[in-house]
């Protein structure tokens, strides 16, 4: 079989490093650990297994680095940064491979017009760009003028997960950056390849040293010392309500009173398609949203798809054909849909996850196996498309209520609005909820009662730079997008002149 591009190491390293200071080193302590290859359960890389010595070797760096870099004009900041989109768009292919051998994520979704790196590109300047033109405010009365100030922070820390860690740090490295402050990254253990080349990327770019440092290691060692560490002027952390907590818990007297925290966590994103909808419009991006998109792992992919009770059985019949013509197989071929789960421990969680809808009472319309493939694929960790069906109107079954990170998707039937209110409400998550209705009155008054952060209607993960993107509830505190990241980044100072 002939190798395509994408199955070449390319730039990979079989070996990567810390970026401390500008420079790629190895831990302190000489450890690294293996990544697997989610397709093969092979080892694809190593990585540095660091310890609170490489973090504070990380923050002096930064620290030092922070001073000259705040000094320096916006625009000159936003001209490096902007370095950074033009060779990120130049090494898109490399990225692209990145994300096959890292994550598993099929070609199909991650290099046409979905193509990730295309919208951090597109982040990037409007970042840049909103940075430039920001202004403050002043007032003068009979006796005064006062105007206000912005200043960066300082050092920032940033603990990502494995589920689009590109868009994870550009999200928020990037207007951090931009407003004069630095950061220190720590990557998943899962998926550390991405962000090495990310880092490649900043330093070929020419970001000063020390503006941007990547620490490698286990979230219970990296993670804790970054967060817990007193030079740390803001905390962003993607990933499990369960680990943020515990991050909370170990240090809530500290965190809470001294450091700005964003915490992305998760969600139970629920589709909801009203009996007027377009389902040719419909239908491709609710396989999109459910499957093929990062495996139905990434945090805003569809979990429940609340269907009209009049269009229930017509839907159903359409949804299940085009899932069971998925293809599965190696991610890196241009035929295949569907990739593999991050890890071994992953798939079975979601396999789990299924197994009790179903003790619950849930039918399995389709999938939830795993797929025979050849004999290296069959190591991976793959598991078919699934659909669940048979809840009538039990809103309350547990796998309803929480997110199942995986190619699983349940559907749900509703008669009026405001039960599908109510249903799609019941989960303790709000990150963000699509509509799907050409009443446009109805769908603005549905969407006015959504619990959710970001609700779309007659689109799925639209992207737009400029707005506030984060959840309600459980999904996790702090705003940015836009203004917000800008606000977010800096502290305002007013001063007051007596005429």
């Amino acid at each position: 079989m002939k190798v395509s591009r994408f199955q070449r190491r390319g730039e990979i390293s079989e070996q990567i490093f810390n970026f401390i200071n500008g420079e790629f080193i190895p831990p302190l302590g000489g450890a690294f650990a293996e990544t697997l290859n989610p397709s093969t359960g092979e080892a694809l890389c190593k990585y540095p297994l660091s310890n609170i010595l490489d973090v504070q070797k990380a923050v002096e760096a930064a620290k030092s680095a922070q001073k000259q870099w705040s000094k320096m004009s916006t625009i000159k900041r936003a001209n490096v940064l902007n370095q950074v989109a033009e060779l990120l768009e130049k090494r898109s292919e490399a990225f692209v491979r990145a994300e096959i051998m890292d994550q598993g994520r099929a070609i199909q979704g991650a290099s046409k017009e979905y193509n990730d790196v295309h919208r951090e590109v597109h982040n990037i300047k409007h970042f840049t760009a909103l940075a430039i033109a920001m202004t403050e405010s002043a007032t003068k009365t009979n006796d005064s003028v006062s105007y206000s100030c912005r200043y960066p922070l300082g050092v920032i820390g940033i603990v990502t997960s494995w589920a689009s860690p590109l868009h994870s740090v550009l999200w928020h490295a990037i207007p951090a950056l931009a407003c004069g402050n630095c950061v220190i990254i720590k990557p998943s253990c899962l998926a550390p390849i991405e962000i090495h080349l990310l880092a490649k990327t900043f330093s070929d770019a020419g970001v000063p040293k020390g503006i941007v440092n990547v620490v490698y290691g286990k979230g219970d060692a990296i993670g804790k010392a970054i967060t817990q560490h007193p030079s740390m002027k803001a905390l962003v952390f993607v990933g499990s309500e369960r680990t943020a907590c515990k991050v909370l818990r170990d240090r809530s007297d500290h965190l809470l009173y001294t450091k700005k925290i964003s915490f992305n966590l998760e969600n139970c994103h629920a589709m909801i398609i009203f009996d007027d909808a377009d389902l040719d419009e419909v239908l491709p991006a609710a396989i999109r949203g459910s499957f093929l998109h990062n495996e139905g792992q990434h945090v805003h992919s569809v979990n429940r798809i609340f269907v009209q009770t009049s269009i229930l059985q017509t839907f159903t019949d359409k949804f299940i054909r085009v899932v069971q013509r998925l293809k599965i197989g190696n991610p890196s071929e241009s035929s295949i849909q569907v990739g593999p789960l991050i890890s071994r421990e992953h798939r079975q969680k979601v396999i789990n996850l299924i197994q009790g809808a179903v003790n619950d009472g849930a039918e399995i319309l389709c999938g939830a196996k795993i797929p025979k493939l050849d004999s290296k694929l069959n190591r991976g960790y793959f598991l078919e498309p699934t659909v669940l069906g048979g809840f009538q109107s039990n809103f309350t079954d547990t796998i309803n209520t929480m997110e199942v990170p995986g190619p699983v998707v349940r559907l749900i039937p509703f008669r009026t609005s405001d039960e599908v209110i109510e249903a799609v409400n019941i989960t303790s998550y709000g990150l963000s909820a699509s509509i799907w209705c050409r009443n446009v009155s109805l769908a603005h008054s549905v969407a006015d009662q959504l619990t959710f952060g970001s609700v779309w209607i007659n689109s799925w993960l639209p992207n737009n730079p400029s707005m506030p993107s984060d959840g309600w509830k459980h999904s996790g505190p702090g705003r940015t997008g836009g203004l917000y990241s800008m606000d977010f980044y800096t502290e305002l100072k007013t001063v007051n002149i007596k005429l």
